[in-house]
């Protein structure tokens, strides 16, 4: 049983890594992190909040990752805690009270992975998916892909733990898939097949 949580702004490839994992991981299961599919991750994006996203984060905790852990699966959490922590209206002391007590109530990963591609790439990505209003804002906006991702960063380097960024930048999604898989094998071999 092994926590892996996959963090990263838009488009840095988090998702498309975990289901690869997914299918390489015995006893692994993929977990989508906000506007999950699960009762709260359809409300919560319509009234999007801190607050909303931080229950969404306990319910998924308490629902899906616990119980996995239980049975020795490893989980492969696509976006956690960090996500909602880097959110620019997170730094809003209100939302920073929310997500003190929300962390009390979170696990740690036993690794984080955190993702990132290059600037002019991320927005070629983006653009695929411009139809999504907040990518159009990033597109519109790269100043807030270096804000946000200064931000990210922040929480990964006060992670203590295994971590690992690992920059998706001219890699196809099977190369880092395997790249990252090796990685998790190195750490946790006893565990993962």
């Amino acid at each position: 049983m092994v926590f892996i949580v996959l963090e990263g702004l838009d488009k840095a490839g988090k998702t498309s890594v975990a289901k690869g994992l997914e299918s390489r991981i015995k006893g692994a299961r993929y977990s989508k992190g906000l506007t999950s599919d699960t009762w709260i991750g359809r409300i919560a994006p319509k009234m999007p909040s801190t607050l909303a996203f931080a229950f969404e984060l306990m319910y998924i905790t308490s629902r899906i990752i616990r119980p996995a852990l239980r049975k020795n699966e490893t989980i492969l959490q696509d976006r956690y805690e960090i996500s909602v922590g880097s959110y620019p209206t997170a730094e809003r002391w209100y939302n920073r009270a929310i997500l003190s007590v929300t962390r009390r109530f979170l696990l740690n990963p036993d690794i984080l992975l955190y993702f990132t591609v290059s600037c002019s790439e991320r927005i070629d990505r983006l653009r695929q998916d411009a139809e999504n209003r907040y990518h159009a804002e990033l597109i519109n906006n790269p100043d807030e892909i270096y804000a946000r991702e200064k931000r990210y960063l922040k929480f990964y380097n006060a992670f203590e733990g295994s971590k690992y960024i690992i920059d998706t930048t001219g890699k196809s999604v099977d190369y880092v898939v395997s790249s990252t898989m090796q990685m998790i094998n190195n750490l946790y071999y006893k565990n993962i097949a």
